[in-house]
């Protein structure tokens, strides 16, 4: 048997669009996509603004921290060295049959 003949498929017939619709279409995505950039732009600079403030706050924070150690630490070369040995000892002797356990 012979084969079967192809039956040729019609071209689809293109669909023409005027073109001050697609032009409309083309400037209102470009004008929403602008719009959307420049709230990314904002919203991008206020968070960095937050940042670099808090940045500042922990920047004065180290320093006082900072001058906290140094104080502490003359302190405590200062008073370690005009202390007793006396002055060291505990004040007070804790016995232990004060302290009572249960199970």
């Amino acid at each position: 048997m012979p084969p079967a003949a192809a039956t040729p498929i019609p071209a689809p017939t293109p669909v023409y669009t005027s073109e001050p619709q697609s032009n409309y279409v083309e400037a209102s995505v470009l004008s929403s996509a602008h719009r959307l950039v420049e709230e990314i732009k904002i919203a991008y600079s206020k968070v960095l603004q937050e940042k670099e403030e808090q940045i500042s706050l922990l920047k004065e924070e180290v320093g006082d921290l900072k001058m906290l150690v140094r104080v502490l630490e003359s302190q405590s070369s200062t008073g370690t060295k005009n202390l007793g040995a006396n002055d060291l000892a505990p004040k007070e002797e804790y016995n232990s049959d004060n302290f009572y356990f249960s199970d």
